[in-house]
């Protein structure tokens, strides 16, 4: 597919074809230029946020999902996405918030699209492990200090 060099409309299809083919360098470079046109949305900035992320530039990634949710707060891949760039370097305190909203967000929607349930699962098991998690830190350390239940 060709793209008008221009034409955001025409980029912007152009990317999300690239994607959807596996070419992420071409998503990258349409949705790229998509993204400088005035008014790009927050569908464009989170197209460029997967290209980069198929690329491994993953500075590029939050920084396209920061540009996503400066644009859509309530864009739900973007939430969870964001929350997984925090799991990934193993920072469960910084991931828990974002995976929340999109969980809370996701029950004020009648029609959850197919897509995101199984993603929608996954995060409400790691916000619950992370919750254990933070409890058992919690005790242990009043354990520790002598101000324990026991």
């Amino acid at each position: 597919m060709s793209a008008n060099q221009s034409d955001p409309i025409s980029l912007t299809a152009a990317g999300l074809a690239a994607l959807q083919r596996g070419d992420a360098a071409a998503a990258r470079e349409h949705l790229s230029r998509a993204a400088a046109a005035t008014g790009a949305g927050a569908e464009v900035w989170f197209g460029l946020a997967l290209a980069h992320r198929r690329l491994g530039s993953l500075d590029a990634e939050r920084a396209a999902l920061d540009r996503t949710l400066e644009l859509e707060p309530r864009h739900v891949p973007a939430l969870i996405r964001k929350g997984d760039l925090y799991s990934e370097k193993s920072d469960a305190r910084a991931a828990t918030p974002f995976y929340r909203a999109a969980l809370k967000i996701a029950q004020s929607i009648d029609r959850i699209p197919a897509a995101w349930r199984a993603e929608l699962q996954r995060i409400s098991s790691l916000v619950a492990r992370n919750s254990l998690e933070f409890e058992r830190h919690l005790l242990a350390d009043l354990a520790r200090s002598g101000l324990g239940g026991d």
